[in-house]
């Protein structure tokens, strides 16, 4: 610990603009929201006809209370129980963690120390892109990819 905490590197990617269904829930207070992503992942998992489908977390930078819930699912067809909607593509900051959803936190905070110290302007969501699946891994094993918009300076 005298080193401080482990930081996520960031790098910029280039994202493509998404077809995705889209389901929000509300959580209560940040301490609700795994709750409230858990209930929008299950409603798209048994709505979505992917076999894995490809999914997506979009938070608000600032988790107020309450704090609206939105996951997105990649699909050029209707999902039932879910509207369709387009995620910009773009350039982003991006940044890999891998463990426990309840420790997400430190990447974005990482995230968004990266585009602070460089002047980026920030403007949310925080995208998470789930790699792996929470019903076959590990928790210190889980992989999600988060990105935040970057604006051309």
């Amino acid at each position: 610990m005298t080193e401080g905490l482990p930081s996520a590197p960031v790098t910029v990617v280039t994202e493509p603009v998404r077809r995705v269904a889209v389901a929000t829930a509300t959580a209560a207070d940040p301490a609700d929201v795994g709750r409230a992503t858990s209930a929008a992942i299950a409603r798209l998992r048994a709505a979505s006809s992917a076999a894995v489908p490809e999914l997506i977390g979009l938070f608000p930078l600032d988790l107020g209370e309450p704090v609206a819930v939105t996951v997105a699912v990649v699909s050029e067809e209707p999902v039932a129980a879910a509207e369709l909607d387009v995620l910009t593509g773009g350039r982003f900051a991006s940044a890999t963690h891998v463990g426990p959803y309840g420790q997400i936190g430190l990447t974005a905070d990482a995230l968004l120390s990266w585009c602070a110290e460089r002047r980026h302007p920030v403007h949310g969501p925080i995208r998470e892109m789930y790699v792996s699946d929470p019903a076959t891994t590990p928790p210190d094993r889980l992989i999600t990819h988060l990105m935040i918009p970057l604006e051309e300076l």
